[in-house]
């Protein structure tokens, strides 16, 4: 453990080993897997299971809804669908999920949960920086990304497709061509992407309902005894959305000695308003939380972590350009 590191995290000094609470590891997820706690139709793939997380898994079934909900605690996912689906769509082969329109998805995985183990969802990168919104839902749930504690049955997600360089961000084309979730460093960005050159004011105006790749100032590093959130967007910090992906995995921006931390990645979105923000501007928070015990799995290269060195950089599927760089979001 580096100097530096010990003095910013003087808990991990301690005896992790007596806390009772906090976020299991990799291991501990890969005995819910062996003890049926975590299940499915078909097996959990143990490449599933990252540092602190698991990654589930898409169902064969999209079911287009009137609306976004939440089922409230007396009623269960599978009838509000009944009563709200327009259309099924088959996912055992391609298809397009129109913008704008809300769909729920069946988990290929479900829960069978102890009393003292409960769950948080958090959207993965990928999906995050493609304008896809994403949060799961379950049986009985009065709010969304929230598995209760002991909670037994199916998981679903609703999802929603919103439609030294120069470089400072990224902004969504309004009419762009559909990508191909499997392709890995595939596309020509420019087909999907205006790049935004560096302003000579040190500030950005949002464009209302238009989407955004910026990076942070800050650089992120989370040892491998923590996990840590982006919060939630907040109504102090203005009227938009700053993130969709928000849980970073212990070894994030950590790795080994020649990495100093790693910017984060911010999926913007402006509400209702043009918003101008500015250079430094405080847009959100990470919240660090113990892990019971360090993961076996630690984020980085070695497990094919996509974003360990990022910088201001767009999801895997589009090709990596030259001037892909950890310049912050808006010039200094």
């Amino acid at each position: 453990m580096s100097r530096d590191v010990q003095s910013l995290f003087p808990d991990l000094d301690r005896d992790l080993q007596s806390f009772s609470t906090g976020i299991l590891p990799s291991q501990e997820i890969e005995s819910l897997i062996d003890k049926q706690a975590i299940r499915g139709p078909v097996a959990v793939d143990r490449d599933q299971v990252q540092p602190a997380s698991i990654d589930l898994r898409l169902g064969a079934t999209a079911f287009r809804v009137r609306a976004s909900f939440l089922t409230g605690a007396k009623e269960t996912v599978a009838r509000k669908i009944a009563d709200l689906c327009m259309h099924e769509i088959d996912l055992s082969r391609p298809a397009v999920l129109e913008k704008g329109c809300v769909y729920i998805i069946p988990l290929m995985e479900e829960l069978h949960l102890t009393r003292d183990i409960s769950g948080k969802a958090n959207p993965k990168s990928t999906t995050g920086r493609l304008d896809i919104f994403t949060r799961l839902i379950t049986d009985y749930g009065t709010e969304f990304e929230r598995v209760p504690a002991g909670y037994k049955g199916r998981l679903y997600v609703e999802v929603e497709a919103a439609a030294g360089s120069t470089i400072i961000g990224y902004k969504a084309k309004k009419h762009a061509p559909l990508v191909d979730l499997s392709k890995v460093d595939h596309y020509d960005p420019s087909e999907f992407w205006d790049p935004i050159v560096g302003l000579r004011e040190s500030r950005l105006v949002l464009d209302p309902n238009d989407f955004y790749i910026l990076v942070s100032k800050e650089k992120i590093r989370v040892p491998p005894h923590y996990a840590a959130e982006m919060v939630a967007y907040d109504p102090s910090v203005g009227e938009f959305r700053i993130h969709y992906a928000g849980f970073f995995d212990p070894g994030f921006g950590y790795g080994s000695d020649d990495i100093r931390g790693t910017r984060a990645v911010l999926e913007v979105r402006s509400h209702e308003v043009p918003f101008l923000i500015e250079s430094g501007q405080t847009v959100g928070r990470l919240i660090y939380e113990r892990l019971l015990a360090k993961p076996k799995k630690i984020y980085g290269s070695g497990i094919g972590s996509s974003y360990q060195s990022q910088g201001l950089a767009l999801s895997k599927q589009f090709k990596r350009m030259k001037f892909e760089t950890g310049a912050s979001a808006v010039p200094a």
